[in-house]
């Protein structure tokens, strides 16, 4: 995953070379009416199998975990952060943010954008703006989530929005998913007539940290899940082979 994420060329390249071992060494010399023909072709075409399966659940292992790991692992982290005196621009390579103490969602501003699901967004504020009536010159920090709110209404309940001790915030890494919060948050601040003029996404939480090393604890048990699925299904096609050449 390492190589994967440093040098994809060479990542790619180490998987050909592996494809090119096992296609040489395994080629079909044999007589396929043989039994020892039919294993040895059999060995090929398993092993082939177990490359192609390997590049696709390999790459989705990685683009779902190891690449926000890293990302994020490759980011800031930023204390002490006062959504009402900071902007988004000064904090762009921030990955986690610890927000000042007393800061919070503003459950009273949030929205929801729908595309098939509901992208929720709520700002997050600073220690002093206890009520609706008190605004910010801008409101560039915003909690996110999916399907925890109900769109038009105000009524955002992702993550760990009743958690009075959250003040941290997880930097949203998937690329996919930004272009629909920030539509959400343009609808927001054209409702609440409010300014975001370079909103940043977060998951309000209390640990960013240990959601971090879940990325990567996920990711090996998702390689391990498949590595041992893999080998009960060869297991189950070679005593079949085996029987069918006896």
């Amino acid at each position: 995953m390492d190589i994967h994420y440093n040098n994809s060329f060479l990542s790619l390249l180490i998987c050909v070379l592996l494809l090119v071992i096992v296609c040489v060494v395994g080629a079909p010399s044999w007589d396929s009416s043989t039994p020892l023909g039919r294993l040895r072709n059999f060995t090929l075409v398993s092993c082939t199998l177990a490359w192609v399966l390997g590049m696709i659940f390999g790459d989705i292992c990685f683009n779902e975990y190891f690449r926000p790991y890293f990302d994020t692992n490759n980011l800031n982290v930023y204390p002490n952060v006062d959504p009402s005196t900071y902007t988004g621009t000064q904090l762009m390579d921030a990955g986690q943010i610890e927000f000042a103490a007393g800061s919070h969602l503003d459950l009273t501003r949030s929205y929801g954008f729908k595309n098939d699901d509901i992208y929720c967004v709520a700002p997050i504020v600073g220690p002093k703006q206890n009520n609706s009536n008190m605004t910010m010159a801008n409101y560039d920090f915003w909690a996110v989530g999916i399907n925890c709110c109900s769109g038009h209404v105000p009524n955002y309940h992702c993550g760990e929005y009743a958690n009075p001790q959250a003040n941290k915030g997880l930097r949203l890494m998937r690329d996919d998913l930004r272009g629909y919060f920030r539509l959400a948050v343009e609808e927001a601040t054209a409702t609440y007539n409010i300014q975001a003029a370079h909103p940043v996404f977060m998951y309000w939480m209390l640990s960013p940290s240990d959601e971090v090393r879940a990325y990567q604890d996920d990711g090996w048990k998702f390689f391990q899940r498949y590595i041992f699925a893999f080998l009960g299904l060869q297991a189950f096609l070679t005593v079949v082979v085996v029987m069918s050449c006896i």
